[in-house]
């Protein structure tokens, strides 16, 4: 439970977590369908270019398998911490999909 948890708060193991993070963090902001980034580490905010509508961008991502929650407009992204690298780019490819099949031209 809780105590397992507490002793793997090693530095080793926060040190990964920033790494994975971060590396979310820099793929997100490749993608053009945000203005803006907020949150920490794993904690993020997503803020949807004007165009794009939070409750369909949310559907698009759960029709693709990636369940993402939202907060008033921004979109929200809570992944559990032992997320990998190849999830990471799992959620974002399914990001671009669900943003690609809302872009309004």
């Amino acid at each position: 439970g809780a105590i397992s948890i507490i002793r793997r708060l090693d530095t080793p193991f926060l040190a990964d977590i920033r790494e994975r993070a971060k590396y979310l963090w820099e793929k997100l902001s490749e993608l053009d369908c945000f203005t803006g980034i907020s949150g920490l580490g794993f904690m993020i905010g997503l803020t949807l270019r004007e165009g794009y509508d939070t409750k369909e961008f949310i559907n698009a991502c759960a029709k693709e398998g990636l369940l993402v929650l939202s907060a008033k407009a921004k979109i929200r992204l809570l992944p559990p911490l032992n997320t990998s690298r190849e999830t990471i780019d799992s959620a974002v490819k399914i990001i671009k999909t669900a943003a690609k099949s809302l872009k309004k031209d």
